[in-house]
């Protein structure tokens, strides 16, 4: 549908794609609030939404320092055949490496959603495939923050022996940890289109219809997309991506599996 935003107050660009989404910047965000609001009800619109922040899903004390602590304590780990995290053992993930690597040995690849990946760490090595930073707009999507860079740790710690398994690195978060739902929507679809199996996300924020969008495209090129229920203690129908039944939701428990009293 084409439409026209000269109408409304404070529209400062628009950028549209071959698909019929439009992302408008407004001088204020009240007017872009206003504006998507009228826009909701026209006949032949989707929706329409003010683009949401978005945020890593980890404690306030978590910065690059503690990232590359955690990341070098794995690589270490590693080294002495051990795995960093009870959780590996507690869900048989060696088992089950050992009847994937039985039965295929094809390229999977895990698109890592996040502050990017920095592909030059040792506990990396081999793993990290080319991937896209829609934060700067260019292909190299190193870490400026190391939650990322841990995330894709932890896929490397469950699968160690499966060196077939393979990460596509996709930052759409600062290196302050933040960004918006169109940013993570976009990540969706492009790792969607790169071929990505598995979509990780430790992210979330309010609900976004686009990124639900997302979603519910890359399920559609058979991406299997999962995310972190959010570290808040509140029901996951607040948190999105959490909340989207396309998805597989990952709350947290401790060792005697009961749930974490931090997870949603």
């Amino acid at each position: 549908k084409n439409l026209d935003f000269s109408q409304y107050e404070g529209v400062q660009k628009v950028v549209s794609d071959m698909e019929g989404r439009y992302m408008v910047q407004f001088s204020d965000s009240q007017l872009a609030e206003e504006a998507a609001a009228s826009i909701n009800g026209m006949d032949g619109v989707e929706y329409a939404e003010p683009d949401r922040k978005m945020t890593i899903y980890s404690s306030e004390s978590d910065t690059e320092e503690t990232g590359r602590e955690a990341l070098d304590g794995e690589m270490g780990a590693r080294r002495a055949s051990q795995h960093k995290s009870w959780g590996i053992g507690h869900i048989g993930a060696d088992e089950y490496a050992a009847y994937a690597s039985s039965i295929s040995s094809r390229t999977v690849k895990v698109a890592v959603i996040d502050t990017g990946v920095d592909a030059s760490h040792t506990y990396l090595e081999g793993r990290v495939l080319e991937g896209r930073d829609l934060v700067d707009n260019d292909s190299n999507a190193d870490d400026g923050h190391y939650h990322g860079t841990h995330v894709a740790g932890t896929v490397v710690d469950v699968t160690m022996e499966l060196t077939n398994i393979k990460i596509i690195p996709v930052r759409v978060l600062n290196s302050q940890g933040k960004g918006s739902s169109s940013n993570v929507a976009n990540g969706i679809r492009y790792a969607a289109d790169q071929g990505a199996d598995v979509i990780n996300m430790s992210l979330g924020g309010g609900h976004s219809s686009e990124i639900d969008s997302a979603v519910r495209y890359a399920a559609s090129k058979n991406a299997l997309c999962v995310v972190a229920a959010g570290n808040d203690n509140i029901d996951t129908s607040y948190e999105c991506p959490a909340h989207i039944e396309d998805a597989v939701t990952v709350a947290a428990i401790d060792s005697d599996e009961r749930k974490a009293y931090f997870s949603n």
